[in-house]
């Protein structure tokens, strides 16, 4: 499990854009946790608290021959913030959610500098709350990684996105 869990770690770290980076840490985490879905939901500046945008979903499923069958949503979408998302976006904790039918989900809050900016959802068997302590690790690495891509990102003196990171195409044109 160790040697698992440190070939995620590189497995996070490998990737040099966000979108990449949120793939992978979903990967991971459905490689190292028995669960059946997966969510990684962001805080717009632009909406209210009542909608997020889902920006990575991974559904796992048991396959014919006993494999995980991994099925992506369409990303990204905006969704109604359920009571334990949005209890966890704003008190900044993780929050177990356990239900009768032996199932339980955890929402683990993203935290950029002193303000929560998203959460990862995982959602699987009454055992996932067990690997609480391994998400909420992995997610504080996601963290970590997510700082030093924007700040990698970003001008030190005038905090504008460095001309790698400029979108030519939306340049307007010298004719």
């Amino acid at each position: 499990m160790n040697e698992l869990i440190l070939k995620s770690v590189i497995e996070i770290t490998g990737h040099r854009d966000i979108d990449s980076l949120e793939c992978s840490l979903v990967m991971s985490l459905a490689e190292l946790v028995p669960c059946r879905a997966i969510s990684i939901y962001k805080l717009l500046d632009d909406t209210d608290s009542s909608s997020i945008e889902e920006s990575v979903r991974l559904d796992i499923h048991a396959g014919l021959n006993g494999d995980k069958e991994y099925i992506w949503s369409e990303r990204p979408r905006f969704i109604s913030c359920d009571e334990y998302v949005e209890k966890c976006l704003r008190s900044g904790k993780t929050v177990k959610v356990e239900s009768d039918t032996k199932s339980a989900s955890l929402i683990v809050p993203v935290v950029s500098g002193e303000n929560v900016v998203g959460a990862i959802g995982v959602s699987g068997p009454y055992e996932v709350s067990v690997f609480d302590k391994l998400i909420e690790n992995i997610v504080k690495i996601y963290e970590n990684y997510l700082f030093i891509l924007n700040e990698s990102e970003r001008d030190r003196k005038s905090t504008r996105l460095n001309s790698s990171h400029t979108d030519i195409s939306r340049m307007p044109s010298s004719a």
